[in-house]
């Protein structure tokens, strides 16, 4: 066979390559010309394609370390790491020093599935913030790609991922990286990930990877070839970090070492690093981790935290968002950075989307802890164009949690100035949800908060494991918090209500106004035809308030809070200046249209709104009908035929987590009519009546079948589940399973 090549960049020093395969005793270094330029390699021979091999460098006979670029490591940690999360991991030599690199050749290429699909405006994002360890209760890229179906059906059309390249440890929050090239093997492999990113892009879900570039920690490769060791720290003529941190005057905010973003080195290395994630992995943009400390500019005491408006810091972030945009101009760009507004405004008016920080978290918890005292000012520190802050585009990404702030379930379920009950927490949590969640701008949601999740974020230590509380969704207080949540951005996703400049109403209230309802106003445009979407909370805990929504029109309109009680309830507006009366902790989206669709499948029967009987028939030629996750893990019961005499497309969940049963059928339970177009996806049939062909499916026009099982429980010997006419065409995408 062909003989491999190995090269390492920038490396002007000797050295040697150690192996498993010859018993680390190292293999001699040449760079082919004798001349000491800046590349240098090894040639070897011999290798098993597909075979994992485990290799170091030895740099001037003392320093020996992995290759910086590897794709993957070899950790001493490894043997921690359960089968179940990574078969067949390779095993760590006894030879090795820290960690090692692995080297495959002819490694079989990731076979991408999903179609391409319109993206997102930045500023329409839904982002569920996850951080796969305590997302599941396997904490791996696999079982994560199992819940899409729950997120699909909240709503989210974006993912950010906490970092997920090669961190120290095994258990962490991986804001401590030293291998950028590599995922992170405690969650799975890098296929598994790509199975992840590959279904998101399946339900039309974009993905963005947290990268930690502010710093890495001491086991990074490049840190460890040039270092100071009686100092302790990265020597005078590292290409890559700073001896001492800059920018950051607080040593709270110095981790790792610093690397420097004025180096050539460093920007070529950074640029590469972003390419090969979009490249190798589909990742659709990334989430920087604390950008304000990026910059070169010697700490200043009287700023510790670098917060003060600094144009270099500002030059060297917009190089790197130019290099990456022009190699991947659709590559979504959000910032942690947190420095003064006028900054910040550079930034965002550049087109990067802003992390909020803790303010409007704490603001938020002011609006719903329920204390007279507090501040409750939304307005100041969540509107993007609010005044000081007055970005020109709404790339404000104001949040009221991420991994960084405290639960608000938790803070209420402590400190809420009331009866401190699940149903008054829920009450609250939806009210901060409504309002924030319905603000212009990308919104965002920390994992569970759409289910309440009440554990502190100190709970086994800041970046300790957390408790995986799925079982939240069966308690109903909860779900009316999941379906709030969904409504808010169906609302988000189907229609302009940002069209016409939000009203914003009384929402910038600071403290000592908690008997005043609060009151926003969004809408479509104005005159007939436009849709308004109004939302009231009463904040006092303790006494009903009058709210004045301020209705643009008279008529019918419509109340939402998550409860099936509640949801959809039609009422009459018979001045503008109405007023409503709210029960203590209430809160209400009112709208003067339905926000459901009328092909939406959300109830089981047979019959009835939002059946999918209804569904069908409500829609129109070409349409799709949703089947949706309130009856997700649920049966369908259908009791007589369904002629379906129009083009359109079912869409189940992927895992196939619903059932149609039409076993009480004595018919065909779908019967395609001819030249009309269907597609069936993501469901479970279920038939067993007569002993006619096509007990299931009769296709008599053009069908599409994606993973789909047909389960006739007839046990008779006549006739058969899907019968496909002569006049009949028959598409098989996926898997389709059929069992008699």
């Amino acid at each position: 066979m062909s003989s491999e090549i190995l090269t390492i960049g920038n490396l002007q020093k000797p050295f040697k390559m150690f192996r498993d395969r010859d018993g680390w005793d190292g293999t001699n270094d040449s760079d082919g010309d004798n001349d000491h330029g800046d590349y240098w390699w090894i040639e070897l021979s011999g290798l098993v394609p597909g075979q994992e091999y485990v290799f170091q460098y030895l740099v001037d006979g003392a320093i020996q370390i992995a290759d910086p670029y590897t794709y993957k490591v070899s950790d001493p940690d490894d043997h921690f790491i359960s089968p179940d999360v990574y078969p067949d991991l390779v095993d760590y030599p006894s030879g090795a020093v820290d960690r090692a690199s692995v080297l495959q050749t002819m490694d079989s290429s990731f076979i991408w599935t999903a179609d391409p699909f319109t993206k997102p405006l930045d500023n329409n994002l839904n982002v569920y913030e996850l951080h796969f360890r305590d997302f599941t209760e396997e904490g791996t890229y696999r079982a994560a790609t199992e819940k899409l179906d729950y997120l699909k059906g909240l709503g989210i059309n974006a993912i950010h991922v906490m970092p997920v390249s090669e961190f120290e440890g095994n258990d962490s929050w991986g804001y401590n990286p030293n291998f950028y090239f590599a995922a992170d093997k405690a969650y799975g492999t890098a296929d598994d990930l790509k199975r992840f990113i590959d279904a998101c892009h399946q339900h039309k879900v974009l993905v963005f990877n947290d990268l930690v570039l502010n710093h890495a920690f001491y086991s990074n490769v490049m840190a460890k070839l040039y270092w100071n060791q009686s100092l302790n720290q990265p020597a005078d003529d590292n290409p890559w970090f700073n001896p001492k941190h800059k920018m950051i005057a607080d040593p709270a905010g110095w981790w790792g070492a610093d690397w420097n973003h004025e180096s050539v080195h460093t920007q070529k290395m950074v640029d590469r690093i972003l390419d090969y994630w979009m490249t190798e992995f589909n990742f659709d943009g990334f989430r920087f981790d604390f950008t304000k400390g990026f910059g070169q500019t010697a700490p200043n005491p009287s700023d510790p935290w670098a917060s003060n408006y600094n144009q270099d810091r500002i030059d060297l972030l917009m190089r790197m968002v130019n290099v990456l945009k022009t190699n991947h101009p659709e590559a979504v760009v959000i910032f942690e950075h947190l420095a003064q507004a006028s900054e910040d405004k550079v930034l965002a008016d550049n087109g990067i989307l802003m992390w909020s920080g803790v303010e409007h978290h704490n603001n938020v918890k002011g609006l719903v802890l329920g204390y007279n005292s507090d501040n409750t000012n939304i307005y100041d520190s969540g509107v993007y164009n609010a005044p000081g802050r007055n970005f020109i585009y709404a790339n404000w990404m104001s949040y009221a949690e991420s991994h960084d702030e405290e639960r608000l379930g938790y803070e209420l379920s402590q400190y809420f100035n009331g009866n401190k009950t699940i149903e008054n927490v829920i009450k609250r949590l939806k009210m901060g949800l409504s309002f924030n969640l319905l603000l212009p701008g990308p919104r965002m949601l920390w994992q569970f908060q759409e289910l309440g999740y009440d554990f502190s974020i100190n709970y086994n230590g800041r970046t300790g494991r957390k408790p995986v509380r799925w079982d939240y969704y069966d308690d109903p207080n909860r779900q009316e918090l999941y379906t709030l949540t969904s409504r808010i951005f169906k609302l988000r996703n189907r229609f302009p209500i940002y069209s016409n400049s939000p009203d914003y109403g009384n929402i910038g209230l600071g403290s000592g106004n908690i008997h005043i309802p609060r009151v926003m106003r969004l809408s479509s445009g104005s005159g007939p035809g436009a849709k308004y979407v109004i939302v009231i909370a009463n904040l006092d805990p303790d006494n009903t308030r009058i709210a004045n929504p301020g209705y643009a029109v008279t008529g019918t309109w419509y109340k939402y809070n998550g409860s099936t009680v509640v949801d959809e309830t039609a009422y009459t507006v018979n001045n503008t200046a109405d007023s409503y009366a709210l029960n203590p902790s209430e809160s209400l989206i009112l709208t003067n249209f339905i926000i459901d669709d009328c092909t939406d499948v959300r109830n089981t029967l047979d019959s009835g709104k939002y059946s999918l009987r209804d569904a069908i028939d409500c829609a129109a030629d070409g349409d799709t009908v949703h089947i949706e996750y309130p009856v997700f893990n649920d049966t369908i019961h259908l009791l007589t035929p369904i002629e379906i005499n129009k083009n359109i497309t079912i869409l189940g969940f992927d895992k196939m987590n619903v059932t149609i049963d039409g076993s009480m059928v004595n018919d065909n339970v779908f019967s395609i009519q001819p030249g009309k177009s269907v597609t069936l996806k993501g469901v479970k049939m279920v038939c067993s009546q007569d002993d006619g062909n096509g007990r299931c499916i009769l296709n008599n026009g053009n069908l599409t079948l994606d993973n789909i099982k047909m389960v006739d429980m007839s046990g008779g010997l006549m006739g058969n589940s899907l019968w496909n006419s002569s006049i009949g065409n028959l598409n098989i995408k996926g898997k389709v399973i059929i069992v008699e």
